[in-house]
């Protein structure tokens, strides 16, 4: 999922572009981290197929899906997936430029090149599917950490805590 935020700083008018790239990456790191760590699982619970607009399954499938693992879960049917990209990320973040990422394993499936086969869903679309509300509380999480960090750097503090 790619993240592109115009954001307007008062503040940094006066900074040098490489001030305000380290702190837009501060905040752009902390908007990836709630999304990895509030929105992700989200994708995994009951009605995330309505919330997100997943291809409908067959009726087939989802009968066969309630017999055998006893549950309806979107994106779910023996955990590999969702316990590997819930459990491990790997972020990073440029100073020079805005830019942050999390980076996260998942099974064979997602990392097909093209498309997926006929019939099949695009479960790697699907799970960066992201609705309004989430980009608003991410842009929300941008600022907050992107204006922390900017005020921190304008005033010539030393970061003594790493943010996690």
């Amino acid at each position: 999922m790619k993240l592109s935020v115009v954001v307007t700083y008062p503040e940094a008018l006066d900074q040098p572009a490489k001030t305000v790239n380290a702190a837009a990456s501060v905040g752009l790191l902390a908007a990836a981290r709630l999304w990895h760590e509030k929105f992700l699982p989200m994708h995994f619970r009951e009605g995330a197929s309505g919330r997100y607009g997943y291809r409908k399954r067959s009726v087939k499938y989802m009968i066969r899906k309630r017999r055998r693992r006893g549950h309806s879960r979107p994106l779910v049917w023996t955990n590999q997936m969702r316990e590997m990209l819930t459990r491990e990320r790997q972020e990073s973040a440029l100073k020079n430029k805005a830019r942050a990422s999390i980076r996260m394993r998942g099974p064979r499936y997602l990392r097909s090149e093209g498309r997926p086969s006929a019939g099949q869903p695009d479960m790697a679309r699907e799970i960066k599917t992201t609705i309004g509300s989430e980009l608003q509380a991410m842009a929300k999480a941008t600022h907050k950490a992107a204006t922390a960090e900017l005020n921190r750097l304008k005033d010539g503090k030393k970061r003594t805590k790493r943010l996690s």
